[in-house]
């Protein structure tokens, strides 16, 4: 999100299939972005309460999603 667009940015209803398909064997995805931008999870997405990195996580059966701090989660 940060980086080639700037200004707000939104990515809505985010499900595991969605971060399975696109990343590698070990199903991390990673969501740049500022306080601009807001991301809304599908059901399921449980928040590990770890924020490392400057990352809240996210896991769900396998696959893992990592988004940047200062971002909108819903």
């Amino acid at each position: 999100m940060a980086g080639y667009n700037s200004g707000e940015n939104t990515i809505t209803g985010l499900r595991i299939e969605d971060v399975l398909s696109m990343t590698d064997d070990r199903n991390v995805l990673e969501i740049l972005g500022d306080s601009e931008d807001k991301v809304t999870l599908d059901a399921g997405w449980t928040a590990t309460g770890n924020t490392a990195d400057g990352y809240v996580t996210y896991i769900q059966d396998g696959a893992t999603l990592k988004i940047q701090e200062g971002i909108i989660i819903d």
